[in-house]
C-alpha cells in the first residue's frame, strides 16, 4: 500500500485500514482494547499525536503486514510534525444566530459521505431560500475538528465575474488581491497539501468560471470543497445534494421557534393548523417560513393566513414560462414586496443598489437627494419584515446587509420607481463627497485610517464609478481623484489605469471644464498610473504638463508635488542625472514645510538618483533620513519601503550582509504583506542570490517575484538591471531547463513561502 506519509493524517489511514478490514469502530476498539471513541477522535483528526502504544495495538488489531505497518507507525510519528504551524483562515466562518431545525438527515448524509467515499467536492443544491448556506453553515461547524480547524468560508455572493473566483476564494484568506490570472496559481501555492474544508457559497451565477475551483482541487490534493448552488457544478467527482424543502413538521417547528421570538406565549395547539395551511402555502421553504413568522409582530396568525390566499397560491404555482429558478423563490419575495407600503418598497430598492453592506446614512442621504423621501422609518420596517439585517438599532450610527437575492429583486424593480435616475445621480454625490469628506477629515490619503475607510467601501465606490461613466463621469473622475494613495497601497494598479482613463478621456476636453487644481489633479492621478504600470515615457509627459499648469497658478505646494513625481518618472527611465536636478528643486521647494511625508518622499527619491549615479553615501544619508521622516509619522510603509532601498545601496557597494539584513528588515516590518515592498525586497535577495553562487534558489525567488508583479501590473524598471543579470547568472549555471523548472516552482510559491526562503539566503549571509 504505497501513501504519502506527509499528506494523509494519521486518521485517515486508520480509517482506510478499518474499512478495508470491515471493521466498525466499535468492534476495531475492542480488538485493540480501546474505547470506540478514542477510535473516532483519532480518525476524526481530534487526537492528532496518538502514543505509540496506541498505534502498536491498533496495528495488531488491524493484522498489518511488515510494509503497511512501517507505514503506519511513520505516519503516526510524522503526522504532528507536517501539521502548518498557522492557520489559513484569518477570517472566521460565520455564525448563525438561530437554531438549524429539520436538517438532521441532510447532514448526516454529507458527513457518511466524507467519512467512506471521502470525495472531493460536495455541491448542495436547491432552490433559492432552500437554506443551502445555512445547512453549509453546520457543516462547516460540525466538521472543524476533523480537519485541524481549516475551514475556510467564501461568499460569491457580489461576485460578478466569473474569473475572479480564485481572487475572491484569496479575499476569504484575508490576502489581498486584484482578480488577475495568476490568483488561481497565487491560491493553490499558498494553500499547498494543507488539509482544509473550502466552504464555497452561491456559485449557481458565477458557473461559467468553476473550472477554477475544479483545478484548485486538482493542485491541492488535501482540500475538500463543500459548494452550494442553485444547480450542479457538473465537474468530474462531484457528490450532489439535492437539498428539498423541509417536511411539513419540520416546517412548522422552524416557524413557531421564529415566532416565539417575537411573540413568547404563541399557543401552537391553537394555531398549528392555521399554520401548516401558511407553510404549505409557502413550499415550505425556510426563508419564506420565516419571513411570514416575522409578521406576527403586527398581525394574528389568521390575518396571516387570511392574506397568504389567492394571491400567493398563484405565485406559488405561476407562469410555467418564468425560469426554474424564479418559481418559488421569486414568489416569496412578490408576497413580502405586496405587503410593503410605497415608501418601504422604494427604499427597498435604493438599499439593493448597495454592493455587500452599506450604511444607512447613506440610503438616508441618497433617498432624500433623489426625491424619495424620509426613508428612517422604512429601514426599521424592512428591518423587523426581515428583509434587512442592521447591525446597529440607530440608522444615523448603523449598517445594513441585504440577502442577495433580495438585493436582485430590488435592483430588479428599481426602475420601476420615478425617482430611479435621480437616486442613481445621488448615490453618485454622496460617495463624490464621503470620500473628499473623509479625506478632509481623515489626514493623508496614504493614512491607514483612509485605507481602511476606503477598503470598507470600495465595493460601493466602485458601483458609484460604474454609474457616472453613464451618468456623470466629471463626478465620478471627483471620486477616483481620491483614491491613488489607496490604488497604490493596495497595488491595484491596472485597475487605477483603466478608471482614470475611462473618466478622465478624451483629457483636452476634460483640462479645459474642469477648474485649475481638479485638471492638475486629473493629469498628475493619470500620469501617476502611467507610472504605476511601466509607462513611463507618458508618464514624464503627463507630469510635465502638471508641472507646466502648477507654474501657472503660481502654487509652490503643486511645483513641488509635479517636480518629485517628474523625478520618479524620470528615475524608471534611468535618466537619473535629470532626475537628481529635478528633485533637487523639489526638495528645494518643501525644506522647512511641516510636512514629513512630503519631504521623505523626495529625500528618499533622491538617495534612488545619488545612488544610481554612484553616489553611495550621499543614498545612504538620504534614505535613513526619509526613514526617520517616515518614522516621526508613524508610516510604516514608507519605513519599509526605505529600508529596501538602503538595501539596494548596500547591494550595489557589494556589502551583500547588510543588504539581505535591511531586506530582511523590510519583510518583518511587512506585516501588512504590501505586495510591492514584498517584491522589492525579494529582487534583493534574488541578486545576493545570485552572487553567492545559490542559483537555483535565486530562479525560485525570481519565479515569486515575477508572478508578483504579473499580478499588481507593476514592472519596476529601477530593479531591472540587477534582477535580470541575476536571473541570467543563474540560467547560464543551471541551463534552461533546470531555470524554468526553478521558476515555476517559486511562480507556484505561497508569499510567505517565498519568504521564508528569503531568510535562508539572508541567514547564510551573514
Amino acid at each position: 500500500m504505497s501513501l504519502d506519509s506527509d499528506a494523509l493524517g494519521f486518521g485517515r489511514l486508520l480509517r482506510r485500514h478499518r474499512l478495508k478490514r470491515g471493521l466498525s469502530q466499535e468492534a476495531l476498539a475492542e480488538r485493540a482494547s480501546l474505547s470506540a471513541d478514542a477510535v473516532g477522535m483519532l480518525e476524526r483528526g481530534v487526537r492528532r499525536k496518538p502514543y505509540e502504544q496506541t498505534v502498536d495495538s491498533l496495528a495488531k488489531a488491524l493484522k498489518l503486514r511488515k510494509h503497511d505497518r512501517a507505514t503506519f507507525f511513520s505516519v503516526a510519528r510524522n503526522c504532528e510534525r507536517s501539521r502548518p504551524s498557522r492557520h489559513l483562515a484569518r477570517l472566521p466562518v460565520p455564525t448563525p444566530l438561530t437554531p438549524l431545525i429539520g436538517r438532521e438527515l441532510d447532514i448526516a448524509a454529507i458527513q457518511e459521505w466524507l467519512l467512506v467515499r471521502e470525495p472531493r467536492l460536495v455541491t448542495i443544491t436547491g432552490t433559492g431560500g432552500v437554506g443551502k448556506t445555512r445547512l453549509a453553515l453546520a457543516l462547516a461547524r460540525d466538521l472543524r475538528a476533523s480537519f485541524d480547524g481549516e475551514v475556510v468560508f467564501v461568499s460569491l455572493a457580489s461576485l460578478h465575474d466569473p474569473a475572479n473566483i480564485a481572487a475572491t476564494i484569496l479575499g476569504s484568506l484575508d490576502r489581498k488581491d486584484d482578480g488577475s490570472a495568476a490568483s488561481l496559481a497565487l491560491l493553490c501555492g499558498l494553500v499547498g497539501k494543507r488539509r482544509a474544508l473550502f466552504v464555497i457559497d452561491n456559485v449557481e451565477h458565477v458557473l461559467a468560471g468553476v473550472a477554477a475551483i475544479s483545478d484548485f482541487l486538482e493542485r491541492c490534493p488535501e482540500v475538500v470543497v463543500l459548494a452550494t448552488s442553485r444547480e450542479a457544478l457538473h465537474v468530474q467527482g462531484e457528490h450532489e445534494l439535492a437539498l428539498q424543502p423541509l417536511g411539513i413538521r419540520s416546517a412548522v417547528d422552524l416557524f413557531f421557534d421564529r415566532a416565539r421570538t417575537l411573540r413568547q406565549h404563541l399557543s401552537r395547539e391553537d394555531e398549528e393548523e392555521a399554520v401548516i395551511e401558511i407553510c404549505m402555502r409557502l413550499d415550505c421553504l425556510p426563508l419564506a417560513v420565516e419571513l411570514a413568522a416575522a409578521r406576527l409582530r403586527w398581525e394574528s396568525v389568521q390575518t396571516l393566513l387570511a392574506e397568504t390566499g389567492s394571491p400567493l397560491s398563484a405565485l406559488v404555482f405561476g407562469g410555467r414560462s418564468a425560469p426554474e429558478r424564479q418559481r418559488t423563490m421569486r414568489a416569496t419575495i412578490d408576497w413580502s414586496y405586496q405587503l410593503l407600503s410605497e415608501l418601504e418598497r422604494t427604499t427597498l430598492c435604493i438599499c439593493a443598489m448597495f454592493a455587500g453592506a452599506g450604511s444607512m446614512e447613506a440610503v438616508l442621504a441618497v433617498a432624500a437627494a433623489g426625491g424619495a423621501g424620509n426613508t428612517d422609518g422604512a429601514m426599521m420596517a424592512l428591518a423587523d419584515k426581515h428583509l434587512l439585517r442592521l447591525s446597529k438599532p440607530s440608522p444615523s450610527q448603523g449598517r445594513f446587509e441585504m440577502l442577495e437575492v433580495i438585493r436582485e429583486y430590488g435592483r430588479e424593480h428599481l426602475n420601476s420607481f420615478s425617482c430611479a435616475r435621480a437616486c442613481e445621480r445621488a448615490f453618485i454625490a454622496y460617495y463624490a463627497e464621503l470620500v473628499w469628506r473623509k479625506t478632509r477629515s481623515g489626514g493623508s490619503v496614504g493614512s491607514d485610517r483612509w485605507i481602511d475607510f476606503v477598503s470598507g467601501e470600495y465595493m460601493n465606490i466602485c458601483t458609484a464609478l460604474r454609474w457616472a461613466v453613464t451618468h456623470d463621469r466629471f463626478l465620478g473622475l471627483r471620486i477616483a481623484l481620491a483614491l491613488p494613495g489607496f490604488w497604490e497601497r493596495k497595488g491595484l494598479f491596472a485597475e487605477a489605469r483603466a478608471w482614470l482613463e475611462t473618466l478622465a478621456e478624451p483629457l483636452g476636453e476634460t483640462i479645459e471644464l474642469e477648474g485649475p487644481l481638479d485638471a492638475w489633479r486629473t493629469v498628475t492621478a493619470l500620469a501617476l498610473s502611467y507610472h504605476w504600470t511601466g509607462d513611463n515615457d507618458r508618464a514624464c509627459a503627463l507630469h510635465r504638463q502638471a508641472l507646466a499648469m502648477a507654474r501657472s497658478l503660481s502654487d509652490s505646494g503643486l511645483i513641488s508635488k509635479s517636480l518629485n513625481n517628474l523625478g520618479i518618472a524620470l528615475l524608471a527611465l534611468r535618466r537619473q542625472g535629470e532626475a537628481r536636478r529635478v528633485l533637487e528643486q523639489a526638495l528645494a521647494l518643501k525644506e522647512g514645510r511641516d510636512d514629513a511625508w512630503s519631504i521623505g518622499s523626495t529625500v528618499g527619491n533622491l538617495g534612488i538618483a545619488f545612488r544610481m549615479g554612484g553616489e553611495y553615501a550621499k543614498a545612504l544619508k538620504c534614505h535613513r533620513r526619509a526613514r526617520s521622516l517616515f518614522h516621526s509619522i508613524s508610516d510604516e510603509c514608507g519605513e519599509i519601503e526605505e529600508l529596501n532601498l538602503i538595501g539596494d545601496v548596500y547591494r550595489d557597494r557589494r556589502d551583500h550582509r547588510k543588504a539581505a539584513s535591511h531586506y530582511a528588515a523590510s519583510l518583518e516590518a511587512n506585516v501588512e504583506g504590501i505586495r510591492t515592498a514584498v517584491a522589492h525586497s525579494l529582487e534583493g535577495f534574488v541578486a545576493i542570490a545570485a552572487v553567492r553562487r545559490e542559483f537555483r534558489r535565486a530562479a525560485t525567488l525570481a519565479g515569486a517575484v515575477t508572478r508578483i508583479r504579473r499580478e499588481i501590473g507593476q514592472p519596476d524598471p529601477l530593479a531591472a538591471a540587477n534582477f535580470e543579470k541575476a536571473c541570467a547568472a543563474a540560467r547560464a549555471s543551471l541551463g534552461d531547463l533546470c531555470f524554468e523548472d526553478a521558476l515555476k516552482v517559486g511562480a507556484e510559491m505561497a508569499v510567505p513561502a517565498a519568504i521564508e526562503a528569503a531568510r535562508t539566503v539572508s541567514t547564510w549571509s551573514s
